[in-house]
């Protein structure tokens, strides 16, 4: 079957003038099939869909002039036209993608505002609208003198809209916050995800979207806390009782927060005694984060930590009490808890190597008059280098050793379950701790002063040998497995023994 001659010339005659936007189209459907496949599954190719849908568009227009310009020829104009409109934006489009997000934001990391690329879409295509309204023998100036009434009415129904678009220029040109920044409108804040012609929004703590009109961000008081710099001072508010000296409590509050990961070393943190009410002092610890996002999560990991420390210094928080509850307590249930707790303790003591020479007495004296300290996950019981001549039986929980200070340079070398002890040598000698021990899960710890083991010391010097032999032998297996970095490599002959060192710390 052969096609007609003369509806094969005709066709070809109607396809002529539309060669060059054809080939233009063309090549626009390569472009952004390439940027679809070539950037699967990422943003950038969902920006190349508006220029796709515009190319559907115009290839019907293009059918359509074709079928004019063979059997409506007073119509091939009008689609003509029309279809290089719908091209010429589909063009502009697909080059502000190459441009802006291709080029500028992925390959030199430059971000420019949305408004500023619409913009820039806005003008160029008025200057191509105009040239090819030109081209086509249309008077633009006397279309645009006709079309001027219109327009006032428009702009005057469009002014709230006119309004913010103008602020969102003002917000441009003065940058009074962007994309990212933290801020606060009136009653709303959040994270600022986008500027557009209309309106700024901003993304909640709840994940919820506020849109904000410009006009509106424009007049109200805005407060960046992105800028001058992500460093935000944070306030935490406590009140304790006023037998409690301020001393005590800065002490407590600082060492609190020097554990919380997101609270700055740099500037420091600081407690001021503000206020005497009624019940309590007012104290207020004052910190610096560069998370703003996570301050709430910061600031309850804080309020936790203050808890511990208070809880193990014996602080409590007092309070107005209102509702009096009368129970009965039963005196022996009492006694038997305690009784239960204190065996507990002697059996966790006497399971201790170090102590193996100890006598029941001995036990039972270091049980009386120990203390048990509760510890939160992540906090630091002690830290390399400090000071210290506490010993510390782990109850319950984990703890992580390592080398480094606090939580800001930790290096994990080994863990300890429930039944370990840490902290013998400078219980024994007073030297500073020699590794950082933190809690990796809520601990209760057995704690034993030098105190209390110095009333066992002077009632038996003979244990100090024993003691000292000990800890020798546990010291010199901790060392054979780090050899370099272990005392054990100098030889015996050249250093104090240990005895020596417990009888001068305990003053025997």
């Amino acid at each position: 079957m052969f096609l007609d001659t003369d509806f094969v010339e005709r066709l070809f005659k109607a396809i002529g003038p539309l060669q060059p936007s054809l080939m233009v189209a063309a090549f626009l459907i390569v472009f952004t099939m390439a940027i679809r496949i070539l950037f699967h599954g990422q943003v950038l190719a969902t920006r190349v869909r508006r220029p796709q849908a515009l190319l559907s568009v115009c290839l019907v227009l293009f059918a359509a002039a074709i079928a004019a310009n063979m059997y409506f020829p007073k119509l091939s104009q009008f689609t003509h036209v029309l279809s290089l409109l719908v091209l010429a934006l589909a063009v502009i489009l697909a080059f502000a993608v190459a441009v802006f997000d291709l080029f500028l934001a992925r390959y030199r990391k430059i971000k420019l505002p949305s408004i500023l690329k619409d913009m820039v879409v806005l003008v160029l295509y008025v200057v191509v609208v105009v040239m090819i309204l030109s081209q086509s023998g249309v008077n633009v100036t006397s279309l645009v003198a006709t079309s001027a009434v219109l327009t006032a009415i428009i702009g005057f129904a469009l002014q709230d809209l006119l309004s913010n678009l103008i602020s969102g220029l003002s917000i441009q040109i003065e940058v009074p916050f962007q994309a990212g920044d933290w801020v606060s409108f009136e009653n709303s804040e959040g994270e600022v995800i986008e500027i557009t012609w209309r309106a700024t929004k901003i993304r909640t703590l709840d994940n919820d979207i506020v849109i904000i009109p410009n006009n509106v961000a424009t007049r109200a008081p805005i407060t960046n806390f992105s800028i001058p710099t992500r460093k935000q001072r944070r306030n935490f508010v406590v009140g304790l009782g006023y037998e409690v000296p301020p001393s005590t409590v800065h002490a407590a509050l600082l060492a609190s927060a020097s554990t919380v990961d997101g609270i700055l070393a740099e500037p420091p943190a600081v407690v001021q005694t503000r206020t005497y009410e009624d019940f309590a002092i007012q104290y207020h610890l004052r910190y610096y984060i560069n998370d703003f996002a996570k301050r709430e999560q910061i600031g309850s990991e804080l309020a936790t930590r203050v808890w511990y420390r208070l809880k193990r210094d014996g602080l409590t928080v007092p309070f107005p009490v209102r509702d009096v509850r009368l129970t009965t307590v039963d005196p022996e249930a009492v006694t038997r808890l305690g009784e239960q707790r204190q065996t507990e303790t002697q059996e966790m003591i006497a399971a201790v190597a170090l102590f193996s020479p100890l006598s029941a007495a001995d036990i039972t004296l270091l049980a009386e008059n120990s203390v048990t300290h509760l510890y939160t996950k992540g906090e630091t019981i002690i830290a390399e280098g400090e000071e210290g001549s506490s010993f510390f039986i782990i109850a319950k929980g984990q703890v992580e050793i390592g080398v480094g200070r606090g939580t800001r340079r930790f290096e994990h070398v080994g863990t300890l379950e429930a039944g370990d002890c840490f902290g013998e040598r400078s219980l024994m000698t007073g030297e500073t701790r020699s590794a950082t021990v933190r809690a990796t899960t809520d601990c209760s710890l057995v704690v034993i002063e030098k105190a209390t083991f110095a009333k066992v010391l002077q009632g038996n010097p003979s244990l100090v040998e024993s003691i000292g032999k000990i800890l020798s032998e546990r010291e010199a297996a901790t060392n054979s497995k780090a050899p370099a970095a272990s005392e054990a490599s100098v030889d015996p002959r050249h250093r104090p023994s240990l005895a020596n060192k417990i009888r001068r710390f305990f003053q025997l």
